[in-house]
């Protein structure tokens, strides 16, 4: 975005049947002041609801909490409020794209035969 902001990146697996969770600062923000506090606020709602925690829960639960969350007023300002969630099917089975098909064909026969 800026030619002199260095930006971090990371990968992260997720697995089939497990929920991804993607929020802008928005959403942490208007949870606590505090980075750390906001993501322990939001996992901790997020264990509180129980299961199955579908994406659209958890977008229910944390578009909640930020509208009824910790505000600095002091620093306030209104700033955007976006999350996206996402669950990977467990009958999914994902290739690498450097993996010629019949590769990934035989580590799908092998994990079905474990």
């Amino acid at each position: 975005m800026f030619a002199e902001t260095l930006y971090d990146s990371d990968t992260l697996t997720v697995e089939p049947g497990e929920t991804g969770v993607i929020v802008t600062d928005g959403i942490t923000e208007a949870v606590a002041v505090d980075i750390v506090s906001a993501v322990n606020r939001l996992t901790g709602a997020l264990a509180d609801v129980g299961a199955p925690l579908t994406p659209d829960r958890v977008c229910d639960v944390a578009m909640l909490l930020a509208a009824h969350g910790t505000v600095d007023v002091a620093n306030w300002h209104d700033d955007d409020k976006t999350i996206v969630a996402f669950e990977v099917e467990p009958d999914r089975v994902f290739r690498s794209i450097d993996a010629p098909p019949a590769v990934a064909e035989t580590q799908t026969a092998d994990a079905r035969a474990m």
